[in-house]
Parts: structure tokens; sequence; C-alpha cells
């Protein structure tokens, strides 16, 4: 009785510790769900801040695009932020602006069927 206890309360330690690091699903502006997996103190980036950035685009298990094998680091001036169709809205952009130095998140955006269609090499 005292050994299942035991478990119990580290399973309990464990999962608490685990969901706490996870870090909490958010919403941008424009309806894109994303993630910080690592959220350091600082200021965000705001409209006129060069940004300094590196990212990789995943189709389930597989890697798209790496921007660390084209370009080490992409920078540019971070435009303003606004409300617009969700379609025509820039996910990495909405995202730059809620993160601060040393930041680390996933931004999710579901591509529509159309999209795909343009997407889909043929050989």
């Amino acid at each position: 009785m005292k050994a299942n206890f035991f478990y119990m309360l580290c399973f309990l330690i464990v999962g608490t510790w685990a969901c706490k690091n996870a870090g909490s699903s958010k919403i941008s502006i424009n309806g894109h769900k994303y993630t910080l997996t690592k959220d350091e103190p600082g200021v965000n980036a705001k409209e006129g801040d060069y940004v300094y950035f590196k990212y990789k685009v995943r189709a389930k298990d597989s890697v798209v695009f790496n921007s660390e094998v084209q370009t080490p680091v992409v920078k540019f001036k971070m435009p303003k932020i606004e409300k617009s169709d969700p379609k025509a809205s820039q996910p990495i952009m909405e995202i730059l602006a809620n993160m601060s130095k040393g930041d680390e998140g996933t931004i999710t955006h579901v591509i529509d069927e159309e999209l795909k269609n343009k997407l889909v090499c043929q050989v």
C-alpha cells in the first residue's frame, strides 16, 4: 500500500512538472495557435525592431524547410501586426510579436485545400 502511494505521488509530481514546463497554448491576433516552449524575461519585439530568428517548416514528421540550411539567421524589420484575414496573415510575424530575446516557440498554421493543391509537385 505504501509503495503504491509513493509511486502515485511520484507520478503526480512528474506529471505536474511536465505540464508546467510544456508551455501553454495561446491564440495569435489572427487565430493561429502557438506555444512558447521557452519564455525568457524581456521586452517583446515591436514594430520597427530588427528581429533575428531561425525556423523550420514541418509537415507531420518531415522537415519541409530548414532556414539554417539556406540562411543561418533570418533578419528583418518587424512590421505592424494587425488583424486580417487568417488566410492572408503571416503566422511567423504574429508569434515574433509575442516573443522576446531567447524565446522559443511553435506555431500551427493549418493549410487549406486550395493552398495544398498549389503546393503539390507534379512529375
